[in-house]
């Protein structure tokens, strides 16, 4: 078993067939390399690729997707899509990750190992990670509501929601209400300007940027409608609510979405929302997740709770007071905010 690490864009496209196959296996819709790739290439700002590659003769093993930068003077490993998609990990062959992490910590280079809302039951902060100085620290937990889906998915709902979505629904088809699937690029364009149109008066979206919506084109193209799918709904001639969802395994997460608040009335949201687990019940599609963050509208469809974590894993080196310097430093500002 060997481990490989790759430091330029160009030498990943060889491994995307591999690295796409073990995504789906984990089922980590947005760990998908059509995904990260497109992050890597419109939206990723002042990072480098070191992406480890773990091979077993022709079999690829593992893959650890990450980016390496320069945080006030540490040499921080992130994986890749950080504070664009969280839910991407590490992703190892099922029985393999105690064999494969070994030669992951070894060919790694850096100072430490900031994992930004991974699953909370992943094992690779400590596998990655030592003892006592360089043990793992939780900095964030986050709660991820998720339904598990079947065809009696809406009977387990309460009959006030069901007949609150029966009735926005009537009364936005009574304004001509038409829902589309498509990620062409005056469809990204209607997705962002809703979720602007929903964010900039809170002080703006901390995702969307022109470098993102590029993305979201390249990566449309890439997954297909099965595995990418961008629910938009219009009425009156306009599009009033759009909202993103990615696929892989019979898992879907919910990525991002907006709608126009002249239309908050008809709960647009949530119609689109509902349209969009009930597209997912009818693809055989196993388990819907609705992104970090417990808000009540969440709870209304969720039938269970996840969560996602961030950690730090501080890594053996000569820099290691700088890093346990910058981490308390975080500590602080974290506390204070």
């Amino acid at each position: 078993m060997i481990a490989e690490v790759i430091d330029e864009p160009a030498g990943l496209a060889a491994h995307a067939a591999a690295w796409d196959e073990l995504a789906v296996a984990a089922r980590r819709p947005v760990a998908a390399p059509a995904w990260l790739l497109a992050w890597l290439r419109h939206a990723a700002e002042d990072v480098r690729p070191q992406v480890v590659v773990v091979r077993d003769g022709a079999e690829t093993v593992a893959i650890a997707p990450f980016v390496s930068a320069r945080e006030h003077g540490v040499r921080r490993l992130r994986l890749m899509g950080a504070r664009t998609s969280m839910g991407v990990d590490v992703l190892c062959r099922a029985g393999r990750e105690r064999e494969a992490a070994p030669r992951i910590a070894r060919a790694l280079r850096g100072d430490a190992i900031a994992f930004d809302g991974i699953p909370a039951a992943s094992p690779w902060p400590s596998l990655l990670g030592g003892r006592g100085l360089h043990a793992p620290r939780v900095t964030l937990r986050l709660p991820v509501p998720e339904l598990r889906l079947s065809a009696d998915w809406p009977a387990s709902r309460s009959a006030n929601f069901r007949q609150q979505m029966r009735r926005a629904w009537r009364r936005l088809q009574e304004r001509g209400a038409r829902l589309r699937t498509s990620c062409e690029q005056a469809d990204v364009a209607a997705f962002a300007r809703l979720h602007r149109l929903r964010w900039d008066p809170r002080g703006g979206s901390g995702v969307l940027t022109p470098g993102v919506e590029a993305m979201l084109v390249e990566a449309g193209a890439r997954l297909g409608a099965e595995r990418l799918r961008l629910f938009t709904l219009a009425a009156e001639d306009r599009d009033i609510s759009s909202h993103l969802f990615l696929a892989a395994g019979g898992h879907v997460t919910y990525w991002l979405g907006g709608f126009d608040p002249a239309f908050a009335r008809e709960h647009p949201a949530q119609v689109v929302i509902l349209k969009a687990v009930e597209d997912a019940i009818a693809r055989g599609d196993e388990r819907l997740d609705l992104g970090p963050g417990a808000q009540p509208y969440k709870q209304r469809f969720a039938t269970g709770e996840d969560a996602l974590v961030s950690a730090v894993v501080p890594l053996t080196g000569p820099r290691l007071p700088f890093v346990l310097g910058d981490m308390a430093a975080r500590r602080v500002k974290r506390a204070l905010a």
